[in-house]
């Protein structure tokens, strides 16, 4: 499961300039036709589709030290972190745990971004592939990368409303109803996402505890058993570190919360009410 739960939370939103939490690929700078990828306990650099699959795919999100610069990566398929094991020296090998790591992260401007540990920065050795991702001394663009957010992998994810600071949520006790809720340790906060992958900018939303889909049925938001076909169940994405997701039914059709933090249907605004981070987690 998602460690650390709401505390986690209440530290700063912006991780560096332009960073949020959220969903992404990380590329090298020099090399961008290869995405960092977990493969089994190592960190390498491989080749793939251009969109992700879910080991090429990156949740990062504030460290729970609190510092505003840093942060720690978890790879959406695994759950694991990336990592050092023991005290870091030159031409260490990054690894993987199963605890939260903190990075420190460094925009450069232009050059894209810096992710070290003390003195030294993680670094891909240019070459063969897939590649060893290792520590080393600063040496300039082995060690910039890009960050970008893309649409979230098909796994298990909770659904946090940045505005709000809460979660969407199926409760077992208002069948039908959807809500946003603190964070709790209930099935009813927890969403399996089929549909989306590479060339696929939609999916469906379905509550682990439940079985029930999110959908939009007479203009309602709700949770629909699928013996209903009269409502729209595909949602679209944006591809931003913070989704907007938007139904396929007639708009109004944004999901939103409103100023009693109901979850309703809404038209598009920037309103961060509008706002959803993917969480990945255990089913």
């Amino acid at each position: 499961m998602w460690p650390s739960t709401t505390a986690l939370f209440f530290i700063s939103l912006t991780l560096c300039r332009a960073i949020t939490p959220g969903i992404y690929r990380v590329t090298p700078r020099d090399f961008q036709q290869v995405m960092l990828t977990q493969s089994g306990a190592s960190v390498v650099t491989a080749g793939g589709s251009r969109v992700g699959d879910a080991a090429q795919t990156w949740y990062i999100s504030p460290a729970a030290s609190g510092a505003a610069s840093q942060i720690s990566i978890q790879n959406a398929k695994t759950l694991q972190y990336v990592a050092v094991a023991g005290k870091p020296e030159n031409n260490t090998d990054i690894s993987i745990s199963t605890e939260p790591f903190a990075w420190n992260l460094t925009s450069i401007d232009g050059a894209g971004t810096a992710i070290s540990l003390n003195e030294f920065y993680l670094t891909d050795i240019i070459g063969f592939v897939p590649q060893k991702i290792v520590t080393g001394p600063p040496v300039q663009n082995k060690q910039q990368w890009i960050l970008s957010s893309i649409l979230p992998m098909p796994t298990t994810y909770k659904l946090w409303n940045i505005a709000t600071d809460t979660y969407l949520t199926a409760p077992e006790s208002l069948p039908g109803q959807l809500l946003s809720l603190p964070l709790n340790a209930s099935a009813s906060q927890t969403w399996s996402l089929t549909g989306t992958g590479p060339g696929v900018t939609s999916g469906t939303l379905q509550n682990i505890n439940t079985g029930g889909t999110a959908g939009v049925v007479n203009g309602v938001a709700g949770v629909y058993l699928p013996n209903n076909q009269t409502g729209s169940y595909l949602w679209y994405f944006n591809g931003a570190s913070s989704e907007r997701l938007t139904s396929n039914a007639p708009s109004p059709n944004v999901l939103a919360l409103d100023q009693s933090a109901q979850v309703i249907v809404d038209t598009p605004d920037s309103g961060n009410e509008q706002g959803w981070v993917f969480v990945p987690v255990a089913p």
